[in-house]
């Protein structure tokens, strides 16, 4: 009997069946599931901002409500909605194609504004702070470095422009406070510039080779949202050019590739790299492969394949590896390779080295920040076939040697900082993307795959963007990064990174951050120049309440650095010697008269710093002016005037007690010993102008008088009255101005300033 098995009608579906997806469908969820992967990892770090995520925490400095509404974004550029809007939007319309510049026109003029009106206000990264301060002084007619100005071995054609425009627009300023005299003028005005034509550039990017309007809207979104356009709002570095011409280069070489032009465009963009920095020449492999492409017989062309080509990069490696060990590099470093081991000396270790952990997090982080969502992308849409295309072959050849750059570069501030080196690896990695999407025929999943790298560019760019553009952000940000290896890099670029939030804390009239970067400086060498910056300003500008707790610190770092010096037996370090040590003590003990009394700065408070300066130096010539000077202060009377003698003697750096000495020995009516001590003083520290006051009045005491030189004296003293650095009342300095102004007035009226 046969048997017959019942079937459930058409467009029904059992009870408790589950409908299997498609393989479209799984395909799709597969990708939305990694992309969300990504998101989940921002938001993993958004609460870490002291770790080394730097490559993807950037929601831990922005406010909670931009990290929900990123989070949002992301969320929904995970699900196949956006691609599928899009792909029911028509083609064109009618008016778009009578109007084919309308769209590109609207994007250029609309980025230019953004560019502008948005523009930096930081300059943390990189060297910005340095040409910062050469442009000044260049557009002044300061003295400066035309070597640091120009990036003679770097980009001179780029430091040209930018100094060039910074001079005309300082020379068309109504005054020195005004918009076209800042600086960073010429850096907001060309970046802007740069960035218009990269947005242009962008747009042509997306037309030439995005198939359909998924594609182009994508192409164009990662593009604009490659963390290098962060150059296009006045970031100071001399990248911005090359990042362009290199993009124009990547660009034309695909062109070229797909058999649509010449191989000149190419050229002529690269050499344009070039002139703008010499680093384009990481370009160079990858163009030479293309050259032998396009012009080697058959023979020659049949080596663009992946085989011949990772062989013969392959060689290349080795042969570096070989050269690496040979000159020494693994041990000692250069300027262009990290080294493997360790080097250096007390306050210039350089323990951020190739292999070193903070070193392998960093490269994670850095591929990250430039290329995460393009990453992801490759990995759904690439196929072992695609590498038949010689298109392929040399784009990958070009993110192989950007990544080179990136791997074994000697990025001297760490990668964290000097992100920008190599910016341009995102742009490699983003047209070896499309190279390999070219190879397959247009379709809704290739397309739904570029959308979703283009929903993670946007929240990935949009909160790196906010988080350099806002300043509480980027402040926060830099403190944040620059504590990751300030124990690991040379002392000399970690503090360099505190000397740009030095600058800009002063630049912002906050006391508390300048105090701060000064401290964080000396911690990074301790040079005594940063020693002395930081007890002026703290006398000058920090809370009453804080001066005290300074105070404390300055005089225990000073006593711990020459206690090490005398255990050691050594006279000498990396960052000063034992004696300009032993001077700073004793400027900061005298220095404790114009701490407040009434916050427990008294005598006794002067005295205990004293006694531990003694017992760390007995004997010292400069401790027993010290304590000669204290003693000055706290009679009101000079008797002995050897300490003085001594001290003015032994003084080597110090212009504060060469003029003390100076001072004390006039009062002993010593002019001749007094002349020398002030002329010592001046010759420290020619900013230092009380000196010059009291080296005219002793200059006049001499027999014979020097008339001439102390009017040169009250001159300069006059000239720049703020320099002398008078800690108490204004009234006091506004009578020491007019003990000058009265005496020269005599001395040009041929009477006796003296008796005065």
């Amino acid at each position: 009997m046969a048997t017959h098995t019942a079937k459930s009608p058409p467009g029904k579906k059992k009870k408790g069946s589950v409908t299997p997806l498609s393989a479209g469908g799984i395909f799709a969820a597969g990708a939305g599931l990694a992309f969300g992967g990504l998101l989940l990892l921002r938001l993993a770090a958004w609460r870490f901002p002291a770790e080394r995520l730097w490559g993807f925490n950037h929601f831990a400095f922005l406010p909670d409500a931009a990290v929900a509404a990123f989070a949002a974004l992301g969320l929904l550029a995970c699900t196949p909605v956006v691609a599928r809007v899009l792909a029911r939007v028509p083609a064109n319309t009618g008016d778009a194609d009578r109007r084919p510049f309308a769209l590109p026109l609207l994007l250029v003029l609309v980025s230019g504004l953004l560019f502008w009106f948005l523009r930096m206000q930081t300059y943390f990264l990189g060297d910005g702070a340095v040409y910062l301060a050469e442009i000044y002084r260049y557009v002044r007619g300061i003295p400066g470095s035309e070597s640091v100005l120009y990036s003679k071995g770097s980009a001179p054609v780029t430091g040209w422009l930018f100094a060039q425009l910074a001079r005309a627009a300082y020379g068309a300023a109504a005054s020195g406070e005004s918009l076209l005299a800042n600086p960073q003028f010429a850096f907001w005005t060309l970046g802007a510039a740069a960035g218009m034509v990269f947005v242009y550039l962008s747009w042509k990017t997306a037309v030439e080779f995005g198939r359909d309007r998924m594609e182009r809207v994508a192409i164009f979104t990662l593009a604009v949202c490659s963390p290098g356009v962060i150059f296009f709002f006045g970031y100071v570095e001399y990248y911005t050019f090359s990042f362009v011409a290199l993009g124009a280069h990547l660009f034309f070489c695909l062109r070229t590739l797909e058999g649509r032009g010449g191989v000149a465009w190419a050229a002529l963009t690269l050499l344009v790299a070039t002139s703008f920095h010499f680093l384009a020449a990481v370009a160079y492999p990858g163009f030479a492969l293309l050259l032998l492409w396009r012009y080697g017989n058959e023979r020659l062309r049949a080596f663009v394949r992946p085989g011949p080509v990772l062989a013969a990069i392959a060689a290349i490696l080795v042969a570096s590896g070989v050269y690496y060990f040979a000159s020494g590099i693994a041990t000692q470093g250069s300027r262009v390779v990290l080294s493997l081991a360790p080097f250096g000396k007390e306050g210039a270790m350089q323990s951020y080295t190739l292999l070193s952990s903070y070193h392998l997090f960093d490269v994670v982080n850095y591929f990250v920040l430039l290329a995460g969502p393009l990453a992801l992308a490759l990995i759904f849409v690439l196929r072992k076939d695609a590498f038949r295309s010689a298109a392929v072959v040399v784009m990958l050849v070009e993110v192989l040697f950007f990544s080179f750059l990136a791997f074994f570069g000697n990025l001297g501030f760490g990668m964290a900082r000097d992100w920008d080196i190599n910016a341009v690896l995102g742009l490699a990695v983003l047209f070896f993307l499309l190279a390999v999407l070219r190879q397959s025929a247009p379709s809704f999943r290739t397309g739904s795959v570029l959308i979703l790298a283009a929903g993670a560019a946007l929240v990935g760019g949009g909160s790196w963007f906010w988080v350099n553009l806002s300043p509480q952000a980027s402040v926060a940000r830099y403190k944040a990064i620059l504590a990751l290896d300030d124990t690991h890099m040379m002392g000399d670029y970690a503090l360099n990174g505190y000397e740009h939030l030095r600058k800009y804390a002063f630049a912002q009239n906050d006391a508390a951050g300048v105090i701060w970067a000064i401290r964080k400086k000396i911690e990074c060498v301790g040079y005594p120049a940063d020693y002395r910056k930081l007890a002026l300003t703290v006398i000058q500008d920090a809370a009453p309440e804080t001066k005290r707790a300074e105070y404390d610190w300055i005089f225990d770092r000073l006593f711990a650095r020459i206690g090490a010096m005398h255990a050691a037996g050594r006279d000498s370090s990396y960052a000063g010697s034992k004696r300009e040590y032993v001077e700073l003590a004793a400027e900061a003990v005298l220095q404790c008269r114009y701490l407040p009394p009434r916050l427990g700065f008294d005598e006794r408070y002067a005295a205990a710093q004293q006694a531990r300066l003694e017992a760390l130096a007995p004997g010292d010539p400069i401790v027993a002016l010290a304590r000669a000077q204290l003693e000055w202060i706290r009679t009101g009377a000079v008797a002995d005037p050897a300490p003085f003698r001594a001290g003015a003697d032994a003084v080597r750096e110090s212009s504060t007690l060469a003029a003390y000495a100076g001072i004390a020995l006039g009062t002993l009516k010593d002019y001749d010993r007094a002349v020398v001590a002030l002329r010592k003083a001046v010759a420290i520290d020619s900013t230092f102008t009380l000196p010059l006051l009291y080296l005219a009045e002793a200059e006049l005491r001499l027999d014979p008088p020097d008339r001439a030189d102390a009017l040169r004296n009250l001159d300069r003293f006059l000239a720049n009255t703020a320099g002398s650095r008078v800690f108490g009342s204004r009234a006091q300095q506004e009578q020491l101005v007019r003990q000058a102004e009265s005496m020269r007035a005599a001395l040009r009226g041929n009477g006796d300033p003296a008796t005065r």
